[in-house]
């Protein structure tokens, strides 16, 4: 079919109009409480992933309330987002000191006794001659020795393999996640998530430093190319000011000023390495290299215009606002009522569904790793200074800031999807 921009046109003014009466629908008439009137609909609304019945509904496997907005779920709303509650899990940490440090005062008490006895060949490691012994007790001993001392050299053997599993992570499973508590919202617009490494600009190896490059990139012994090239170093820098034909002009400057610069003895001396350097216009090359650093942690928010238009949605927008204000604090560890510190706040699940049909929805390729809150914000009628009849705002616009529990890595992005 030929492309038709009159077509076109007519499906967006189609389009438009659509909205447009939704839009009037929802801002039309109001009951006495001054809410919106929802309009009659003898069918069945179409589920896009939020419940017109959302009270009553409670996840088996999801222990907690789950909250949504808006209640009623309409054609304008197909997307929404999810954050679900990941409750801490603690131990006592009285105990669980106490059981640290015995076990390890324990462990490495044992492990003190079992390598000195089998070092010199005592106590469990003994071997025995034959005596006035039963030999065959003698032999059943000594069979005994040996099979401990085998033990203990795999037990060894095991220990100082851990040190050559090096290996990459693996990306995060977001699936064993235990989640509690629910809040669902319409999926906002202009999500921003930006991704970023930070690396140091002005490593400088030096001569030293360069010459283990160097060594590394050809395969030799680092240490060997080290020492010897630092040897050599001194001498030609002997040679810079002796003899410095040997060497040539333009190196033995640079030599020379290099011993000259280094001097901690005389300030005097540095300054006349800098003024060699101005006079033969010849300086040190500093091999400066640019070395990766670190990962930060990814932080990004979210932004919501929460309009009830029932008394019931009123009521969930403050249980909303509870809830994240909650999640957001800490909880106190206090003695007698003197606060002494905190426990953790409870971290964040968050993730994005798209239903154009009815069903649960699929996942929008878009996911974080746990987050943190980081801060929220509440405007109160950011609009107009009117509340409902009954003391209910009659609009909420809320802010959230999220940071990642953890960095990102290579195989979080290739293999989780994140």
């Amino acid at each position: 079919m030929a492309f038709s921009r009159e077509k076109e046109r007519r499906d967006l003014l189609a389009r438009q109009t659509k909205l447009d009466a939704g839009i009037a629908a929802r801002r039309g008439s109001t009951d006495q409480l001054g809410y919106i009137n929802q309009p009659k609909y003898t069918g069945n609304f179409p589920d896009r992933g939020f419940s017109n019945k959302a009270r009553t509904i409670k996840a088996n496997n999801n222990p907690g309330e789950r909250l949504f907005y808006p209640l009623v779920d309409r054609d304008e709303c197909p997307a929404k987002i999810i954050f679900s509650v990941i409750p801490n899990v603690t131990t006592s940490i009285t105990g669980a000191t106490k059981q640290i440090l015995g076990q390890t005062a324990t462990g490495i008490k044992q492990i003190e006794e079992s390598a000195t006895q089998y070092s010199q060949g005592t106590g469990e490691f003994a071997v025995l001659e034959d005596n006035a012994q039963d030999p065959s007790e003698v032999n059943q001993l000594n069979l005994a020795s040996q099979q401990k001392r085998k033990k203990l050299s795999e037990k060894i053997a095991e220990y100082v393999a851990l040190y050559g599993k090096v290996a990459e992570d693996p990306a995060y499973d977001d699936s064993r996640d235990k989640t509690s508590h629910q809040v669902h919202l319409y999926l906002p617009q202009a999500i921003q998530v930006t991704d970023g490494v930070t690396y140091n600009t002005n490593m400088q190896l030096g001569f030293i430093g360069g010459l283990a490059e160097k060594a590394m990139q050809d395969g030799v012994s680092v240490a060997g190319r080290v020492m010897g090239g630092a040897a050599g170093a001194v001498v030609a820098e002997a040679n810079a000011f002796t003899n410095p034909s040997k060497i040539g002009s333009g190196m033995a400057d640079v030599l020379a000023q290099r011993r000259l610069q280094a001097t901690t003895i005389s300030k005097t001396a540095q300054a006349a390495g800098f003024g060699m350097e101005a006079a033969t216009q010849v300086t040190t090359n500093k091999n400066t290299r640019t070395f990766f650093q670190d990962v930060p942690m990814r932080s990004f928010g979210f932004s919501f215009s929460l309009i009830p238009t029932s008394r019931g949605e009123a009521e969930e927008i403050e249980k909303i606002i509870k809830l994240f204000r909650t999640e957001l604090y800490p909880e106190t560890i206090a003695v007698d009522g003197i606060r002494l510190g905190y426990k953790f706040p409870n971290r964040f699940q968050i993730k994005m569904k798209y239903n154009r049909n009815s069903g649960r929805g699929n996942d929008i390729n878009l996911k974080f790793l746990p987050v943190y809150m980081t801060s929220f914000s509440a405007t109160y009628n950011p609009n107009s200074p009117m509340l409902h009849a009954d003391g209910k705002w009659n609009q909420v616009d809320i802010q959230m800031q999220f940071t990642e529990t953890r960095p990102m890595s290579k195989a979080d992005v290739r293999d989780g999807g994140y």
